[in-house]
């Protein structure tokens, strides 16, 4: 009973310590694995061509390819030696197109499948299995450390136009991603999320720089500010689910004025969605006209080309030259300098590389949206001013003004549990009707200054896990869980208490009647009886007189002891022992024994 008494309040206090470390947000690894950095800059694919992405090899030897990241899928999609190439491009220019050509046949471990059907392949719309892919899984290397066996990719085989399809390698990132999924299961990370900085691509060295894709975990060094953290919303015209609500757009003229194209005469705010694969901002036709009214810009059409597909071409000589703010309810502002809103028109040429097409034309990343109907979307002109960090695990994504930078402090992000989410404002939900935006503010200072050059790279850190503050509703949901718990456990020790108890007070009154009973010869089962019934009691034996008149108990025809006669040995001495024995013969001495070992 003992025993089972000490378990008991054992288990007790490990489910309050459980309860309490659940609810508080404390229950967590004590060590999580470092987040996965995989840069975004120029890739050098195998036969020489040059495309921008996130740089990830595939096959055995590895394949090097560029990726671009898309938060609405769950798959990873690439192309090969099959794509749909233009007849008069050469193959550097048509494996720059698309990211690269993966080679099945270079690859030692390639194993094809039929449609989209390679285990792991999350499932995809139905028409995606017909006719435009094929599937396989081979090894995936993330970085030189980390590679991924019998990764399932899809393999695109489109004969569309343009558009139709994703335009280049593409890692999807959505809530059961293939790539964060098996990278968590097998212990690389500890979550489900990503934080994503584009980088740049100005048509000036000093206004290009690296991005990155921190895998599990986000990196530090790219925010800067208060940020705004929404929920994940799947809808129509928004597959990512990352919509924001935008209340203002101003645009921070070169003479220093500023002028919103959107304001209180628009009426409430716009939704948009945030696409990280997408190359361009689009905004609704009645802001797109005041931008070109106060900017000035000659339209000319829209570009066709493999880079900024469907941007707007403008004349150079009249092409907008200041930036724009965005602000996103509540109150966080998004400040885009010009160099990543005005660039070159970029075309690709026979040996795969990027080149100008026409120094007269530029592109503007900022248009009205190619369908009219569409929701506007804010992809990576938006994103490499805005950092953003998406968690999967609680269907979140969160926006700061990123810094551009090229330092790194990478921070990971644990499960659910851990509660380190990188969050320094409260959720703020989208709801159906937005208020109208107030006066446009002026646009803060920027923390980056855009026409300094990028600082070279230090060593890279790593930043501890940040103890987020527990909201209130976790402390009372913990202390009422706790309180459940204490009762339930308090009531199980007071019930073994109760009967350990009443136990004890049976056993000792059933003792006590016993005693008693033996004690006053009252209670018969308990009287033990001095001879069993079958036995005769001890009896004496009766008297006999010897013929000199003495009585004996002893029968009459029996002797009583006798001493024996004496004998005298050869050397005179008297022994009780007969004569002929031979004291000779008799051993004087003990033989010598073994002596036993202990």
């Amino acid at each position: 009973m003992g025993v089972r008494w000490q378990f008991s309040r054992i288990i007790c206090a490990l489910l309050l310590h459980f309860v309490f470390a659940s609810s508080l947000g404390i229950l967590c690894p004590t060590k999580l694995p470092k987040p996965i950095s995989v840069p975004i800059r120029n890739v050098t694919l195998n036969d020489g061509s040059l495309r921008r992405g996130a740089a990830l090899s595939y096959g055995t030897p590895p394949q090097a390819l560029a990726f671009i990241v898309d938060g609405a899928s769950n798959n990873t999609y690439i192309y090969d030696g099959a794509a749909p190439c233009l007849n008069d491009g050469s193959r550097p220019q048509c494996s720059a197109r698309f990211g690269g050509l993966f080679d099945e046949s270079t690859s030692s471990t390639f194993k094809s499948y039929n449609n989209l059907t390679a285990p792991g392949l999350a499932p995809v719309r139905k028409s995606d299995s017909i006719g435009w892919y094929t599937s396989g899984t081979d090894a995936l290397k993330v970085t030189f450390a980390v590679s991924l066996l019998n990764f399932p990719v899809g393999i695109i085989r489109t004969q569309g136009a343009f558009g139709a399809v994703p335009d280049t390698n593409t890692f999807g990132l959505s809530k059961s991603s293939a790539l964060l999924n098996t990278m968590k299961s097998s212990g690389n990370i500890a979550s489900n999320t990503f934080g994503f900085f584009v980088g740049w691509v100005g048509a000036q060295t000093k206004y290009q720089m690296d991005g990155n894709l921190i895998l599990g975990g986000y990196d530090q060094a790219k925010i800067t500010g208060d940020n705004v953290t929404l929920p994940i919303g799947y809808q129509n015209g928004c597959a990512s689910g990352y919509v924001i609500a935008v209340t203002d757009i101003t645009m921070n003229l070169k003479n220093g004025s500023n002028s919103s194209i959107l304001g209180e005469s628009q009426g409430s705010a716009i939704k948009a969605c945030v696409e990280p694969d997408v190359d361009w901002i689009s905004i609704n036709a009645d802001i797109w006209s005041p931008f070109v009214t106060i900017s000035g810009v000659k339209e000319i059409g829209r570009w066709t080309g493999p880079i900024n597909y469907q941007t707007m071409r403008v004349l150079a000589s009249g092409a907008y030259d200041g930036g724009l703010t965005v602000t996103v309810y509540p109150n966080l502002q998004i400040r885009i300098p010009n160099h990543q809103l005005v660039v070159p028109n970029y075309g690709i040429n026979q040996q795969g590389r990027t080149f100008i097409t026409n120094s007269n034309i530029a592109n503007i990343l900022f248009l009205s949206p190619p369908d009219i109907n569409d929701l506007p979307r804010f992809g990576k002109p938006f994103l490499s001013s805005a950092y953003l960090f998406v968690d999967n695990d609680k269907e979140e994504f969160s926006l700061w003004q990123s810094k551009a930078t090229t330092e790194r402090d990478l921070v990971a992000v644990g499960p659910p549990t851990c509660s380190p989410a990188p969050s320094s404002s409260s959720l703020v939900p989208l709801s159906s009707s937005l208020l109208p935006s107030s006066s446009s503010p002026a646009p803060p200072s920027s923390t980056t200054n855009p026409t300094s050059e990028p600082p070279t790279a230090p060593p890279e850190t790593t930043t501890p896990i940040p103890n987020a503050p527990v909201s209130k509703g976790a402390i009372a949901g913990g202390v009422v869980g706790g309180l459940a718990l204490i009762g339930m456990c308090s009531g199980a020790v007071n019930l073994l208490a109760r009967r350990r108890k009443q136990q004890r007070q049976t056993l000792e009154q059933e003792y006590v009647a016993r005693m008693e009973a033996m004690k006053k010869g009252s209670d018969n089962s308990y009287e033990k009886p001095e001879m069993p019934p079958d036995r005769q009691p001890p009896q004496e034996m009766p008297l006999t007189r010897d013929p000199a008149g003495a009585l004996h108990e002893m029968p009459s025809d029996r002797q009583p002891p006798q001493e024996l006669p004496l004998t005298r040995d050869p050397g005179g001495t008297l022994h009780e022992m007969p004569s002929t024995q031979v004291i000779r013969d008799m051993p004087h001495e003990l033989p010598n024994m073994p002596r036993r070992r202990e």
